[in-house]
């Protein structure tokens, strides 16, 4: 599957987007005719994903990575995965808002990432 390539499964549409990791990484968008979702692994920065997510209405959630607690920002810059204050910077480039869940949190660092 090559990015922004759709591919359809039964009445489900499925896009791969890039995203920026240290080795390649992609995120999923899912639709049908009534709604979507998108999935995102491993990432610092999306942009291809907000625009992507920016070109869809009825995007209603996002599962996406925050892997570090603020307090170890640069340890998370560095792997290239989101702290907390680093995806709400990201979240900012959406032009609707959406339900967020946050996957890929660290163990103990959970309530300090949430």
């Amino acid at each position: 599957m090559q990015s922004e390539q759709n591919i359809v499964i039964d009445d489900k549409t499925f896009t791969m987007i890039e995203v920026e990791h240290t080795v390649p990484a992609v995120s999923y968008l899912v639709q049908d005719a009534s709604s979507s979702f998108a999935f995102s692994g491993d990432t610092v920065s999306a942009p291809k994903l907000w625009q992507a997510l920016n070109r869809q209405n009825k995007v209603g959630l996002l599962i996406v990575e925050c892997a570090f607690a603020d307090e170890r920002f640069e340890i998370a810059n560095l792997a290239k995965h989101f702290s907390p204050t680093s995806l709400a910077n990201e979240l900012n480039f959406l032009s609707h808002q959406l339900q967020v869940c946050v996957s890929h949190l660290q163990p103990d660092e959970e309530e300090k990432i949430m």
